[in-house]
């Protein structure tokens, strides 16, 4: 019962995010109980989705160690036959040559590579969709393709999945961690 005073006053205060319990030392450093469920610890002591392949799943089964994110792919060997690992979303596309090589029938082939794409502009993505931009690096219809297209204070636009997010890093969370749904967890 020495906690529920504390612990009541918190969730009147109503502070943004959730909070998670580190170790004893005051987070200086993160072991397996440090992170929360879903995040592991980094040789840098932060709190990350991945720090290999082995904790990350399908559709995002590969472990871009450089930011401890899941991806798709982190390079073309992780794509199949006549795809390419795009370097800025880590996502595989088709490459291509006419428009009737692509689902989409439609080959971008102002780009190099070109690639098989759902938009080739704003015009091809409706607002109402809830997905209105259309992601100029991998031509599919996102919620966001910068930051200056997310609304709300402090928000990120995720590159990777082309949403806006309160955090994209740990290092969006003033010390606590990034969960993998893209809210923060301060340390506590």
């Amino acid at each position: 019962m020495r906690f529920g005073v504390p612990l009541m006053l918190l969730a009147l205060t109503g502070c943004p995010g959730a909070f998670y319990f580190g170790e004893p030392d005051g987070g200086a450093g993160c072991g397996d109980r440090a992170c929360p469920a879903g995040l592991v610890c980094s040789a840098s002591a932060t709190c990350v989705e991945c720090t290999s392949s082995a904790d990350c799943s399908t559709p995002m089964a590969m472990c871009l160690a450089t930011s401890g994110r899941c991806v798709q792919c982190v390079g073309d060997a992780d794509c199949g036959a006549g795809h390419f690992c795009e370097p800025v979303t880590h996502h595989c596309l088709q490459r291509c040559r006419e428009d009737d090589e692509c689902v989409s029938d439609r080959c971008a082939q102002t780009r190099t590579p070109a690639i098989c794409v759902d938009c080739r502009g704003a015009g091809d993505c409706p607002a109402a969709s809830g997905a209105p931009v259309c992601d100029p690096e991998r031509g599919t219809c996102v919620r966001c393709a910068s930051d200056a297209q997310c609304s709300g204070a402090g928000l990120r636009c995720d590159r990777i999945t082309g949403t806006c997010r309160e955090c994209v890093s740990a290092a969006d969370c003033d010390g606590g961690a990034c969960a993998r749904d893209g809210h923060c967890l301060r340390a506590r």
